[in-house]
């Protein structure tokens, strides 16, 4: 069911089917109750019946695709065991009708992935300090996102940034890399070309993917970044040759030392490949710029080596450049705080209430009951809706000297209560 309950008679139905079925199609994603606007997932998963249904038809039958439908990544425990793995994202109106072209074969899928499939959110960096307290979240994790910390730290994914098969195959070769300047300037260029060859016996698509690598940089960088791609057609047996062009920025970081882009002399490695994980063709080269290999920042070693995560107070400190803030408190209530936050106030737990009723009764449509979804949906719209928005949406009913006095109400200041005196934050 929608709902993420397991329905018995459903399963029977579905293996009754398997039984006698030559292939199985089996189409699954995320509910409103797991992804939705207004509030933030806490996990990966499937839903549970969606995983039992996968476990139960692949245990009888050895062609099992799974179709996925969702809006970013979610953790595929079976994906050692069923035949295929489709993601389909939100295709919207034309979706379905391009997933029969590609299922019958009728079209190559050609899609490469633009981000990581963990094994487990555990494994996601920012993990350990999202979502932080309701008034800050702390981004420790720093350069250390996606493919960037996955790739470098050497934490296995169930599938890369960049990843994606199709029906034929693809060979890489006769790589050759040509700079234009030495010294390489800010107006130099550097021209990679190599060839591609469909080996398969199917027209299809290839993305080639530049990653460029520093060996020695004097600040944390990722192992491999993405500097330039490629997306090429080619008929069975067909071979092009592929021209990609990176400029000082595709070496270069930002200092905030010389608050410019800069790009160290230093041994850079450059491969063309098929997925961040995959590197067909690769170089190293010697890059000589105006800029020697500065001293390395030792207050933030640990963003050096990012497999530790160990980004305490001390290196993020040195990171920010300038002491942790404290989180803005929550106390007194004013013009920007939120629903969530005063409902530890009695006079805010009922203005809490009568709002979700509010909202839940436009959306209904004049239906007496609304799903989980929905109620799901409402309650996080409500609890981050700041006080001033009722100003906004009331149209004229609310004014900003009775939302003063409200607050101080809650604020138990009765002076200013009575004097209507501003509520806004500083």
């Amino acid at each position: 069911t929608l709902s993420g309950t397991h329905n018995p008679d459903l399963l029977n139905q579905a293996m009754e089917m398997a039984m006698v079925a030559d292939r199985i199609i089996v189409i699954v994603g995320l509910t409103p109750d797991f992804e939705s606007e207004g509030f933030d997932r806490s996990h990966l998963r499937l839903p549970d019946n969606q995983l039992q249904l996968i476990d139960a038809l692949e245990a009888v039958h050895s062609k099992t695709a799974v179709i996925l439908q969702n809006g970013a990544p979610v953790e595929l425990p079976f994906r050692h065991t069923v035949s295929a793995i489709i993601e389909a994202y939100l295709g919207g109106q034309a979706g379905a009708s391009a997933l029969a072209q590609i299922i019958f074969g009728e079209l190559n899928p050609s899609g490469k992935l633009a981000e990581s499939f963990p094994n487990a959110v555990t494994d996601i960096p920012s993990d350990r300090w999202f979502p932080g307290n309701y008034r800050q979240s702390q981004y420790r994790e720093g350069i250390w996102v996606g493919y960037r910390y996955f790739d470098t730290a050497g934490i296995e994914v169930a599938y890369p940034f960049g990843h994606g098969l199709s029906y034929t195959t693809f060979d890489y070769s006769d790589l050759e890399i040509r700079a234009t300047d030495v010294p390489f300037g800010k107006h130099s260029e550097l021209t990679i070309t190599f060839v591609i060859t469909n080996t398969g016996e199917k027209a299809g698509a290839e993305t080639a993917q530049i990653y460029v690598g520093q060996q020695n940089s004097s600040v944390p960088r990722p192992k491999n970044e993405l500097k330039g791609f490629h997306k090429v057609f080619l008929k069975p047996g067909e071979s092009k040759k592929i021209a990609i062009n990176l400029d000082y920025r595709a070496f270069a970081f930002w200092s905030t030392e010389i608050g410019d882009w800069v790009s160290e002399s230093d041994t850079y490695s450059i491969s063309v490949n098929a997925s961040v994980a995959d590197p067909r063709l690769t170089e190293e080269i010697q890059l000589t710029t105006n800029h020697p290999i500065a001293q390395r920042n030792s207050a933030i070693e640990p963003y050096y080596l990012p497999r530790t995560l160990d980004f305490d107070d001390f290196a993020f400190t040195s990171l920010l450049g300038h002491p942790i803030p404290s989180a803005l408190p929550t106390r007194p209530f004013q013009w920007n705080s939120t629903l969530e936050e005063i409902k530890s106030n009695w006079l805010g737990r009922l203005i809490y209430i009568a709002t979700i009723k509010l909202i839940a009764k436009s959306l209904s449509n004049g239906r007496t009951r609304r799903n989980d979804s929905e109620l799901q949906l409402v309650k996080a719209l409500v609890a981050n809706m700041p006080l001033r928005a009722f100003v906004a949406m009331s149209k004229g009913k609310l004014s900003s000297n009775l939302l003063n006095r409200i607050i101080h109400a809650m604020n138990n200041d009765w002076h200013k209560v009575i004097s209507g005196e501003d509520a806004r934050s500083d």
